[in-house]
């Protein structure tokens, strides 16, 4: 027990306080969609200035995850203005100069991972997900799933998955609109990614917006996604509050009580706690944040 304290104290002095996952048992993930987050002035998103960075900044000092998955992010000087040179960013493959092709012209949503610095990683090519229009041998360019590995040379990896799914089929399921069918898809690529961990024994979380409310009573894309495996929906009680503006340029507000952010992990991976990390009203009205409330999850790892 003696030597067990040492160490944590150690860890402690050298990494401070909010560090302890590095050396400690748990580690606290967050996921967020940061909602057209970027510099640049001409934007179909929230206009936001420096009092709205700042206030995004203090939200997210006030939580202070080991690990943030991030959705929506145009590029790192926007993402610098919210979270810390204390991490480290990790963008999507998609980001790269190789894939400048994949670009928009003016604004892109990239997902992508902000790491604690001393927590250890690696940064393996990223998930292409499967395209509607095409044969399945083929992936949509415009939907990476970012993929890191945490603690690579531990005894317990942790394979995580920072994804952002296709729009415009958050509740049933309609066979005929192209946003199901590829949503639909993309469900199934992740499937073969948590299928493949899992054969593998390697413990995994897929976290993001999926764009569909997953904990919804036999729902179809959580069924895809889950299909043949032991994967757990984190997220599947989580209670939804969150209040948003209901358009960039209005200051009228709106609830969401539906989860489409969500949380998939291995049955080797214990949450202790998660929740949706909420706005204030005032908050929301005052400033311009996002209309994605963050899902923040406490992670018990096995040492």
């Amino acid at each position: 027990m003696m030597k067990k304290r040492t160490i944590l104290t150690a860890c402690l002095l050298y990494f401070g306080l909010s560090s302890v996952a590095y050396c400690g048992s748990t580690l606290a993930l967050q996921t967020w969609n940061m909602q057209w987050l970027t510099t640049k002035q001409d934007t179909p998103g929230p206009k936001r200035n420096n009092l709205d960075y700042a206030a995004m900044r203090s939200f997210f000092t006030q939580h202070t995850p080991d690990v943030l998955a991030f959705q929506e992010v145009d590029n790192i000087n926007a993402l610098r203005k919210v979270i810390s040179n204390h991490y480290q960013v990790i963008f999507s493959d998609r980001a790269q100069s190789r894939f400048a092709s994949q670009h928009y012209s003016d604004i892109n949503q990239f997902t992508g991972f902000a790491v604690r610095r001393g927590i250890p990683f690696s940064d393996p090519q990223d998930i292409e997900l499967k395209d509607v229009n095409s044969n399945s041998n083929h992936y949509s360019k415009l939907r990476f799933a970012t993929y890191i590995v945490l603690y690579p040379n531990s005894k317990q990896p942790i394979h995580l998955l920072s994804v952002h799914l296709k729009a415009g089929c958050s509740y049933r399921i309609h066979a005929y609109k192209t946003s199901c069918k590829r949503l639909i898809q993309q469900a199934d690529s992740i499937n073969l990614w948590i299928t493949e961990k899992e054969r593998n024994h390697q413990a995994y979380i897929v976290m993001g917006d999926f764009n569909h409310a997953l904990a919804l009573k036999r729902d179809a894309i959580w069924e895809e996604i889950k299909q043949g495996t032991k994967s757990r929906l984190l997220t599947q009680k989580v209670t939804s509050r969150c209040y948003a503006r209901k358009s960039a340029r209005s200051t009228k507000l709106i609830q969401y009580r539906t989860l489409i952010d969500h949380v998939v992990a291995s049955p080797t991976l214990k949450a202790v706690h998660i929740e949706q990390k909420r706005y204030t009203k005032k908050d929301v009205q005052r400033y311009q944040l996002s209309d994605h409330c963050p899902i923040q999850v406490t992670i018990q790892r096995k040492q």
